[in-house]
């Protein structure tokens, strides 16, 4: 194994900037079954579903007064970096978001930047698998420091009072882009990642945390390891979904559903929710709500949901539907966020 002088157990993390990364997991071939075949997207402005402007959801129809959109989601930017980076400062391209969905449950998701070692384009027009203020790909050293401040800040996100429910109930920090086998695309070098996985494995248990999900994933739920693992995990389902890069959990009831999601920009996400809904009826028929969260390369507001397999549902996002997520390599914020909860009722 190669060993890097950069890097330097003592090494403090510094909580300045901002920062991520978008890779692409190259997909695998899909189990045997009798899933229909895939629709092609709905054409539209490059986004599948996105409409010119934002749809205005109604309140919900039966003895439910709760409106459908919920604009309660608190950014951390201390963790969006979007000056240039620094491996010693930088964190992610996304901010993590914590959503009330309840006084018994707040819900956190975190895009924390892929390993930005890919380039793309031609010389004139080159892009980077990362959305850091960096012309050039991160060297492994460089990860590696960033990988000790994120999981330090969700050390931090767990921990944080201000993110604990109502009831005393510690987050659910659901996060995408974590170290995983299948980084990046075609062109992608993961020679690095058994490696950069077992290194996060030691620095979650360093900082008394634990990951529920497969390792080998890039979506996985990050827990307080003094406590037992909040959720059940599916292997068996996020198995199928692993080339769409979703990961799925549920309560011991299994009353209630949570699909930690990185979705592709050209998926219907419609069609990808009504999917996952009818995978999870197959095994839990009995499931009352799904939650759907995390990445979602798109803003929810300007989705249509008239085709849904549910009774109603809520779209959780930021007031104002504002980003705290990066769009390019020079640290330009994307128009929307992207980075939100959808519940879904049955």
């Amino acid at each position: 194994m190669r060993t890097y002088k950069k890097l330097n157990k003592n090494t403090k993390h510094l909580k300045t900037m901002k920062g991520g990364a978008s890779g692409h997991a190259s997909a695998r071939p899909s189990r045997p079954s009798a899933r229909p075949s895939r629709p092609s997207a709905r054409p539209s402005d490059g986004q599948p579903g996105v409409q010119p402007k934002e749809i205005k959801y109604p309140p919900y129809a039966t003895k439910i007064t709760q409106p459908s959109v919920q604009n309660n989601g608190i950014p951390n930017e201390t963790f969006l970096s979007s000056d240039q980076y620094d491996c010693i400062t930088s964190y992610s391209d996304h901010a993590p978001i914590v959503y009330e969905i309840n006084q018994y449950l707040k819900i956190i998701t975190w895009n924390v930047g892929n390993f930005g070692n890919e380039q793309f384009g031609s010389v004139q027009k080159t892009t980077y698998n990362h959305k850091f203020t960096l012309s050039g790909t991160e060297q492994v050293d460089e990860y590696i420091l960033r990988l000790m401040n994120i999981v330090s800040a969700m050390r931090e996100l767990i921990n944080d009072n201000d993110n604990t429910s109502l009831k005393g109930k510690l987050p659910f920090l659901f996060c995408q882009e974590l170290p995983q086998m299948e980084h990046g695309g075609p062109r992608a070098d993961r020679s690095h990642q058994p490696m950069l996985i077992e290194i996060f494995t030691k620095l979650l248990e360093k900082n008394g945390l634990a990951l529920l999900g497969n390792p080998d994933y890039e979506c996985g739920l990050i827990y307080d390891k003094s406590q037992d693992p909040p959720l059940i995990y599916y292997d068996d389902l996020t198995q199928y979904s692993r080339d769409k890069r979703y990961s799925y959990f549920s309560t011991q009831n299994q009353e209630t559903y949570y699909v930690n999601m990185h979705v592709a920009y050209k998926y219907n996400l419609e069609e990808e929710i009504n999917t996952c809904i009818d995978e999870i009826k197959r095994v839990s028929p009995a499931v009352k709500r799904i939650f759907f969260l995390g990445d979602m390369n798109r803003s929810l507001l300007h989705q249509k949901f008239d085709g849904l397999h549910a009774k109603n549902f809520v779209i959780y996002t930021t007031p104002n539907n504002s980003s705290f997520s990066l769009a390019d390599n020079k640290g330009t914020k994307n128009e929307h966020n992207v980075d939100g909860v959808l519940q879904v009722l049955f």
